[in-house]
């Protein structure tokens, strides 16, 4: 099976830069709806730093861990995505 991973590289605080990003990174996937069963999770260091990690873990979302950073929860390891051989978009 092909898979493509949306990897969303944005700062919530930089407003319309950030919208621009995930609108392109959700117009890509063509809508939440229809892509929210195989979003594997959010990066647990990001969601810390930027006081989202109530709000991922409430909605489901599991906190991405595999890229264990020093001073973070750990963040999700694109490297492990290009290992399996997803194509890898960023946004």
């Amino acid at each position: 099976m092909n898979k493509t991973a949306i990897v969303i590289l944005s700062d919530p605080e930089n407003g319309e830069e950030a919208l621009g990003r995930v609108f392109n990174g959700l117009a890509t996937a063509y809508l939440y709806n229809l892509i929210k069963d195989k979003i594997e999770g959010v990066s647990s260091g990001c969601a810390d730093f930027f006081g989202g990690t109530e709000e991922a873990t409430s909605n489901g979302y599991k906190l991405l861990t595999d890229n264990p950073i020093p001073g973070t929860s750990g963040l999700p390891s694109i490297r492990k995505l290009i290992n399996s051989d997803a194509t890898v978009l960023t946004f």
